[in-house]
C-alpha cells in the first residue's frame, strides 16, 4: 500500500479517476491529501469510497456510480453523457439523475426544488429543457 503511495507522491500527474480505501489504510491516503483532495479523489464515507467491501464498490463504480454535489449556488453539473450516446441512454441517465435529486430532496424545502434544466457540451451553450411536463410524467 505505501508503495502505490509513493508511486503517487513522486508522479504528480499520474491518472487517476477514482480512490478507494478501506478505514484502516486511511493513515496512508490521508498524506496524499494534498495531491488527492484538489483533484476531488480523496475517499470520502458519503460517497462510499471508504469502505470495507472494496469488490462491491469496484463494482459499482464499473456499472457507472456517479456522485454528484451542487455548489454554492445550489447549481447541480454533471455529466449523463458522452456524444456517442444514444438519446434513449441519455434520456435514461437524466431520469436517474431527477429521481435521485427529488428523492433527495431535503424536507425543509417546499414547492419547487428543480427550477431549471438544460443540456450543455463542454465548450458550448446550452440547451434549455422544459422539465416541469417531464418531471410529472417521469419522477412522481
Amino acid at each position: 500500500m505505501e508503495e502505490i503511495a509513493n508511486k503517487i507522491k513522486n508522479n504528480k500527474k499520474i491518472k487517476i479517476d477514482f480512490v478507494i480505501s478501506t478505514p484502516y489504510a486511511m493513515s496512508i491516503v490521508e498524506k496524499l491529501g494534498s495531491i488527492l483532495g484538489p483533484r476531488g479523489l480523496m475517499p470520502n464515507p458519503k460517497n462510499g469510497t471508504i469502505t470495507e467491501n472494496i469488490t462491491e464498490t469496484i463494482k459499482k463504480i464499473q456499472q457507472g456510480q456517479i456522485n454528484y454535489r451542487n455548489d454554492k449556488y445550489g447549481i447541480v453539473h454533471i455529466t449523463i453523457g458522452k456524444i456517442n450516446f444514444e438519446f434513449y441512454k441519455l434520456k435514461q441517465n437524466l431520469l436517474i439523475l431527477l429521481k435521485n435529486l427529488m428523492h433527495n430532496k431535503p424536507p425543509q424545502i417546499k414547492g419547487s426544488f428543480i427550477k431549471r434544466v438544460s443540456l450543455a457540451k463542454t465548450m458550448g451553450g446550452s440547451i434549455l429543457l422544459d422539465h416541469n411536463e417531464f418531471l410529472q410524467k417521469n419522477v412522481d
